[in-house]
């Protein structure tokens, strides 16, 4: 029953996250992310133009799973 229930959850964010990225610009996606604490920035902004590197994505993920704020 719990293992039906968290396939279920995810099979929920999947379509959510589908429509909500088809949805959204760039820059909206981003401003939600920052809203939830999910993406920080720096003190010069979100500075979506440089490159993504894998720290910055573990360090969201991190942040996406609650572990760390």
């Amino acid at each position: 029953m719990k293992k039906r229930v968290v396939i279920l959850v995810l099979i929920v964010l999947m379509v959510l996250m589908t429509s909500f990225s088809f949805s959204l610009t760039e820059e909206r996606k981003a401003e939600a992310l920052h809203k939830m604490g999910i993406l920080k920035g720096t003190d010069q902004g979100l500075e979506l133009d440089q490159a993504f590197t894998r720290v910055q994505g573990a360090v969201m993920l991190v942040r996406m799973l609650g572990v760390v704020n």
